[in-house]
């Protein structure tokens, strides 16, 4: 709604979004009131006026797109080394999103953005490459002590 103060009689009241720009009748005096306001086309979104502030997203910030992948492969490679049998299948993401992370890192260093998913991603995949090797000694120890238990 919009504020309108009828400039012959002093009446105040709210006319719609949709009469900017209109010219309305004083509902006290009868006399014809202009909307202040710019009209809002049909369906369309409100015109900006000229000078008017505008909120803008600054280039380049937030995560980079390799920032995020080594992330999301490092999440994902963590996730799969612990499924029994495939665990050792998580190493491939694992270095990948290590391999991606890095150079996020740096990447988001020089350029002054958010390192957040970038080091997400490194954590992730470097415990995933620690944990894979000492889930498969676990898993070749614990198969060698039940061979040598049945012979």
């Amino acid at each position: 709604m919009i504020p309108v103060s009828c400039p012959n009689c002093g009446f105040g009241f709210d006319a719609p979004d949709e009469s900017a720009g209109k010219a309305y009748r004083c509902q006290k005096c009868g006399k014809s009131v202009q909307v202040p306001g710019v009209p809002v086309p049909p369906g369309g979104a409100a015109p900006v006026a000229v000078g008017a502030p505008v909120a803008v997203a600054p280039a380049g910030g937030g995560a980079g797109g390799m920032a995020i992948a080594g992330m999301v492969l490092g999440i994902s490679a963590l996730a799969i080394s612990f499924i029994p049998c495939i665990g050792w299948i998580a190493f491939l993401p694992a270095v990948t999103g290590l391999v991606l992370s890095i150079v996020a890192l740096a990447t988001a260093k020089k350029a002054g953005r958010s390192k957040g998913a970038a080091v997400a991603g490194l954590v992730c995949s470097t415990v995933a490459i620690i944990w894979i090797p000492i889930y498969i000694a676990v898993i070749v120890g614990s198969a060698m002590h039940a061979v040598h238990t049945l012979r």
